[in-house]
């Protein structure tokens, strides 16, 4: 009597309170809910609670989908263990992230990153959580089907929850944000009166639980398109620039000639050779972008020969470059850095990772660069540069690599914890959860970045 038996469960209490908009959400009737929602509204317990009350109140097989398998264990697993009372919990099997309830209805925690492992059983539900970092060939082409009734049922049910994709992990990589063009069009099918659709946009002011004075000073420890995305759940940043944060009227005047020379380079084949001029005020932590050096179909020794002399007499402090010139040349069998080093200008590979596109857009918001009029180049850069953009990033590629240098080894860095006397750093490593730029919290869980977008 499985009738019976869902009947019996269709109001279990579950271990968990909604707050107002995650419970408009769950009285929706759709049967697919599309969800644009920034950190912190609740996303992943909302998800959990609606998925197991389908699974309670209709007996099937249920699946929640997070973007990989050490997401799904590694916080969607705590939560429906938190969720669901141990006596309603018939069999748990931690190796398979499964649960099978009182009521017969399994519900498994299932990684997209392994598509095979999706492939297979008829579903009463599922549920896509972060489903914009999910590829967008998984739920037309295999969840989907598996969704199909059979004999006259209807098709089983679909939650999708995911803020907008940040830009920041799509550069350099084969990654596109599908999620946008499927929000706006489950929003129109629900507009036009289709009743099996339906649409929420929700951001981190929606969530009555939190503190509006914490949020607001989350805002200011946050970049300006890093806010829109991650907290506001906007799609417009995804078009927009990528140092968003520079602003012509504010950063760009004459500059100091004075304090410690740095330079920055990225010598080029098939693209511009650049080079950097940059003095550092390591007591007002400020850096002063003087002067820059631009030239396509220059060699390495006619680009040592401009630079040295542009440098003239000055006393240069470091020159970090390109760290692809650390690599052997197939032609010469040398690095090319070394072609640098033999001609008068010797440099220090650059650290490439992405955190330092944070430390760049965060310097300009915390206003500490000031870039000469001269330098037309990196301006034109700062201003017309898409995150989507795999070409003209020459000049702030090298303004990245000497922030980047600045931020870890000439700066000192002050914390003040709360009744404690002030705490001074010097050349400290870089830390996402450095509270000098960046929110104290905002990277809790950096060693899985899906972890952090997806944190509650």
């Amino acid at each position: 009597m499985r009738n019976g038996v869902a009947q019996n469960f269709m109001n279990v209490p579950l271990n968990i309170e909604l707050h107002k908009n995650q419970e408009l959400i769950h009285n929706s009737f759709a049967r697919n809910i599309v969800v644009k929602a920034g950190k912190r509204f609740g996303k992943t317990k909302l998800a959990t609670y609606k998925i197991s009350k389908w699974a309670f109140s209709d007996p099937g097989v249920y699946w929640y989908v997070a973007p990989t398998y050490r997401q799904a264990k590694n916080i969607a697993w705590r939560e429906f263990n938190d969720l669901i009372p141990r006596n309603l919990i018939k069999r748990r099997l931690e190796n398979e992230l499964l649960l099978e309830l009182v009521n017969d209805s399994p519900l498994q925690l299932i990684g997209a990153d392994n598509e095979d492992s999706l492939r297979g059983p008829k579903l009463k539900g599922v549920v896509l959580d972060e489903a914009a970092y999910i590829k967008r060939y998984v739920w037309p082409n295999i969840l989907r089907g598996q969704l199909l009734g059979a004999n006259g049922e209807p098709p089983g049910h679909a939650m999708f929850i995911s803020s907008p994709i940040n830009p920041m992990e799509t550069i350099g990589k084969d990654k596109t944000d599908w999620y946008k063009n499927f929000f706006d069009e489950a929003l129109r099918k629900m507009l036009s009166g289709n009743k099996d659709w339906a649409a929420f946009h929700y951001t981190i002011y929606d969530n009555p639980t939190l503190s509006k004075e914490q949020i607001d000073e989350m805002r200011n420890d946050a970049t300006d398109d890093e806010w829109d995305i991650e907290y506001m759940a906007k799609d417009s940043a995804l078009g927009g620039t990528l140092y968003s944060e520079f602003n012509y009227a504010q950063h760009v005047m004459e500059c100091k000639t004075d304090g410690e020379l740095v330079r920055g380079i990225d010598w080029g084949i098939d693209h511009p050779t650049v080079c950097l001029f940059i003095y550092v005020d390591v007591k007002d932590k400020r850096i002063y972008v003087e002067d820059e050096y631009v030239k396509t179909d220059s060699s390495i020794s006619e680009s040592c020969e401009i630079i040295k002399r542009k440098t003239g007499l000055r006393s240069v402090l470091w020159t970090v470059i390109d760290p692809s010139l650390n690599k052997r040349n197939a032609v010469t069998k040398m690095p090319d850095k070394m072609e640098f080093d033999r001609n008068g200008v010797p440099c220090v590979p650059a650290d490439n990772n992405s955190r330092g596109y944070s430390i760049t857009k965060m310097f300009f918001k915390r206003d500490m660069i000031r870039i000469h009029p001269r330098c037309r180049n990196l301006i034109k850069q700062l201003k017309d540069l898409q995150y989507a953009d795999v070409t003209g990033d020459d000049c702030t590629d090298v303004l990245r690599y000497i922030c980047v240098r600045i931020h870890d080894l000439m700066f000192k860095w002050k914390d003040k914890p709360e009744g404690k006397p002030d705490i001074v750093f010097q050349r400290r490593p870089f830390s996402l959860n450095d509270p000098n730029l960046f929110s104290k919290n905002q990277f809790e869980h950096a060693s899985d970045f899906r972890q952090e977008v997806n944190s509650f």
